[in-house]
């Protein structure tokens, strides 16, 4: 369904006399819609974020869930119910890690390494389950409450981003102060600021959430130093307490995709670098959390960094215990098999196309992770061949 369609399908909803847009001149058209009933109750509805779907494009799916948010805005507003302080709050994978068994109401994958939930305005802490949402609202509700506080944040300098002193090439949202990156689930939106600054200056923009309080925008024709002086600012805040994750992201069909990095250039190779710290936290909490809560495998392991004699740049791997019938490991460049007091480092493709039967991805877990079988002593031969 088009999103022309969309609303006249909602102007003929019953007990809607219209519905109109609320939009500022610099906002992304049909952000918000307001919609009045013969009641005389007027309800703000934004479509965008009940979908992940293309903004011009709503699904089925996405159009009963706002139907369902519309019926449920319309009761809050006759019962004279009053909005609640709550906004996105986006968080590494680390942090959302405890709560990746909640509906997708309560908390949303923007990427496998990046998540979001709601949270009471200036809070930290995500609001755990309907249990504790505000009476009368469920989470679909409150998700879109959220997004709505989150517009409300910009008045009139609407998305007027900031430099942050590296130059034009670099940029960041201002507000809401302390939670900047909350617009980062906001796609529609971050969409539309990536086209008009890549319009504006010819180039591609990037996307980098560092920090709940950070979320830069980056032209990737910046030069060598600009990149230089970027990291410098970049790489602490893996280790910080509100840190997400500090990599370039762009938008594709409507979804956060992490960017190649071309490891040719020193800041590249840096960055490069950077992504491996920052998946290394992200599979070390991801396996604490399973070693802790599944029983069927016996061995959870993160991911690693290594150097490798002849390689320009920094390599993961992950270690396979002879002493375990079956590893869960994360994907990576390379896979070390124990064996006796050595072992042997092998290419994770190479294991892929000549003994696949011992790589199996593991059902319902984000982000993805393997089961490897430890080899017979004929499959570890051949994995010596195989070896660096």
């Amino acid at each position: 369904m088009k999103r022309e369609e969309f609303i006249e399908y909602l102007r003929a909803y019953p007990g809607v006399t219209s519905v109109s847009k609320i939009q500022s001149d610099d906002a992304p058209e049909w952000s918000t819609l307001e919609l009045l009933f013969d009641d005389g109750t007027k309800v703000n509805l934004n479509p965008d974020v009940l979908s992940t779907s293309d903004t011009d494009d709503i699904d089925i799916g996405a159009t009963e869930k706002i139907l369902q948010a519309l019926d449920a805005e319309r009761r809050s507003a006759q019962d004279g119910q009053t909005s609640v302080p709550v906004l996105p709050l986006v968080r590494s994978l680390a942090f959302a890690i405890q709560y990746r068994e909640m509906s997708s109401g309560a908390f949303t994958w923007l990427t496998d390494f990046i998540g979001y939930g709601i949270a009471l305005e200036d809070a930290e802490l995500l609001n755990p389950n309907a249990n504790n949402n505000p009476a009368g609202y469920d989470a679909l509700q409150l998700q879109s409450q959220a997004f709505d506080n989150l517009h409300k944040t910009m008045t009139e300098d609407y998305f007027s981003l900031v430099e942050f002193g590296l130059g034009p090439n670099v940029v960041a949202m201002p507000a809401p102060e302390g939670n900047e990156s909350a617009w980062f689930a906001d796609i529609p939106v971050m969409e539309y600021l990536i086209d008009y600054l890549s319009e504006q200056s010819g180039t591609p923009w990037v996307v980098i959430p560092a920090t709940r309080n950070q979320l830069f925008f980056v032209n990737t024709a910046a030069t060598a130093e600009e990149w230089g002086a970027l990291l410098d600012a970049l790489e602490p805040t893996i280790e910080y307490h509100n840190g997400i994750y500090p990599l370039p992201h762009s938008i594709i069909d409507g979804q956060w995709v992490e960017q190649p990095i071309d490891t040719e250039t020193e800041w590249g190779r840096r960055l490069h670098t950077l992504q491996l710290q920052a998946r290394t936290i992200s599979y070390n909490a991801q396996a604490e959390v399973l070693s802790a809560t599944e029983n069927n495998i016996a061995s959870y392991k993160a991911l690693s960094i290594t150097t490798v004699d002849g390689a320009e740049h920094d390599m993961s791997f992950a270690l396979v215990p002879e002493a375990w019938i079956t590893t869960s490991v994360p994907q990576t460049d390379l896979l070390f098999f124990e064996s006796g007091n050595s072992g042997t480092m092998v290419p994770w493709q190479g294991v892929v196309d000549r003994l696949p039967h011992l790589i199996e991805q593991q059902p319902d877990v984000h982000p993805p992770r393997y089961t490897v079988k430890r080899p017979t002593f004929q499959e570890m031969e051949l994995l010596q061949l195989l070896g660096l």
